[in-house]
């Protein structure tokens, strides 16, 4: 199948599970709902390639409007999220997809510090201005809830970020996140 179309005004979650090598960059949107959707993205296979990440940022774009809840569910292959890290270089050239989403969660096996700092800096590129970010890693749940000067004002989270308030998360990930906030809102 090379194009689908939805026109659901009652849908309330959809589910893709695939890959994103396909382009999806100047189509109309998949999906024409009235509803907000929760949408879950499967990622079922990485490339590691700007071009995937490209496709990826396109894809989710197509839910931008009428997504409420986004999940991105990480593949078994990089257990780790480090697929959902878009370079500064990447970040800096393409526009975020995605602005005014209630809750991005990450599904993925296990959150390491090591891509900490880089994943979460990438989450908020990819979604602006959330009000809650969440890791999911089988039964464990790990939240950044942020707190915001001015709800209204979408694209300036780094000026209006009031505050972080974060759920769960190990102490050494606690202190990443802690110094990560402090530099980047300066």
């Amino acid at each position: 199948m090379s194009e689908v179309e939805i026109e659901a005004p009652n849908l309330v979650s959809f589910t893709y599970s695939g890959s994103c090598d396909v382009s999806y960059d100047k189509r109309p949107a998949i999906i024409t709902s009235k509803a907000k959707l929760d949408v879950m993205i499967h990622l079922s296979f990485f490339s590691g390639t700007e071009k995937y990440l490209i496709n990826l940022r396109n894809l989710i774009e197509q839910f931008a409007q009428h997504c409420q809840t986004l999940t991105l569910h990480c593949s078994t292959f990089l257990e780790n999220g480090d697929e959902l890290i878009y370079s500064e270089e990447l970040r800096n050239i393409l526009v975020p997809p995605v602005y005014n989403l209630k809750h991005l969660k990450v599904k993925l096996e296990c959150l390491h510090c090591k891509f900490l700092e880089q994943l979460v800096g990438s989450l908020l590129w990819l979604s602006p201005h959330p009000n809650i970010i969440s890791f999911i890693m089988k039964s464990e749940v790990k939240s950044l809830k942020f707190h915001y000067k001015d709800e209204e004002d979408v694209e300036s989270w780094r000026r209006d970020l009031k505050e972080v308030t974060m759920e769960n998360f190990e102490d050494t990930e606690r202190t990443i996140l802690q110094n990560y906030f402090t530099n980047i809102v300066k």
